[in-house]
């Protein structure tokens, strides 16, 4: 009976220790990149690009760019920003958000501001944001859609244009964009 103890209790210790312990990992060899930091590089670029309590002249943006967050083109500044955005859900759609006060040439009526080289068709008073004067205009072809709005501070533009002409769900995508958006005057 005491052999019988002593084994079960030395098999018992066994399976214990090599329960606690942790399995060895495998040499890793690097070649320059892996996909853990792959994940975090692209975490960390999509984070970048987000427009959050960005200010411009005495107006804090926040923009709700989750799904376009891939910023191709921009630029931050203290009297206007602009930048152009992507999305893995939207192929070959772009998203350019522009917002100027009024120290820069931009800023004006809202029937004056278009998207160069584009024909428009009529613009259409909306009522999205609140704001002083709104408006939204699709281009002749059906490629470009756009809000404008603007405020006693502030001159703000979002544009959805591709190269082929927007569907229902791409056209959605703007006004959900649109809607997302956050003014505050802090001036």
């Amino acid at each position: 009976m005491k052999k019988k103890t002593l084994f079960l209790i030395f098999f018992t210790g066994v399976f214990l220790l090599a329960g606690c312990s942790q399995p060895s990992k495998p040499a890793s060899t690097s070649t320059g990149s892996s996909e853990e930091k792959q994940v975090e590089t692209t975490a960390a670029r999509d984070a970048e690009t987000i427009v959050n309590n960005v200010m411009v002249g005495g107006t804090k943006i926040s923009f709700n760019n989750t799904e376009f967050n891939r910023m191709s083109d921009g630029q931050f500044k203290e009297h206007e920003l602009w930048g152009t955005f992507e999305s893995d859900n939207f192929p070959g759609v772009h998203v350019q958000l522009d917002v100027s006060d009024m120290t820069t040439d931009a800023y004006g009526t809202i029937a004056e501001y278009q998207l160069a080289d584009v024909q428009w068709q009529e613009s259409e008073q909306v009522y999205l944001l609140g704001l002083m004067e709104e408006a939204v205009q699709l281009s002749k072809d059906g490629k470009a859609k756009m809000y404008k709005g603007r405020t006693g501070d502030v001159l703000i533009s979002v544009a959805i244009f591709s190269e082929k002409k927007l569907t229902d769900q791409e056209l959605l995508a703007l006004e959900s964009l649109v809607s997302g958006i956050k003014l505050e005057y802090t001036g």
